[in-house]
């Protein structure tokens, strides 16, 4: 993340000196979530110095069988029933 905006920019001046309070008073790293898709937060985040740890991905699984074509298997002789396809 880097450039942005001069009003976000300004925004993130307002900001900082309440960032680093929050920093100061909890002792650990301060993380912010901000969806990929959304430039002006991440165009906010940029300046008060927020980089990206981790990416994460959603995804929905059927898990209703009827739903999803599920259908019972045996598992290894003596162990639980799986679900396959």
């Amino acid at each position: 993340m880097t450039g942005g905006s001069s009003a976000s920019i300004t925004q993130a001046r307002q900001l900082s000196p309440a960032v680093a309070a929050v920093a100061a008073n909890t002792g650990s790293d301060l993380y912010a979530t901000a969806d990929e898709q959304d430039k002006q937060a991440l165009r906010l985040l940029d300046p008060l110095s927020f980089i990206v740890a981790r990416r994460e991905s959603n995804f929905a699984m059927l898990t209703d069988p009827e739903i999803a074509g599920l259908g019972a298997a045996t598992g290894p002789e003596g162990g639980p029933q799986c679900a396959t396809l």
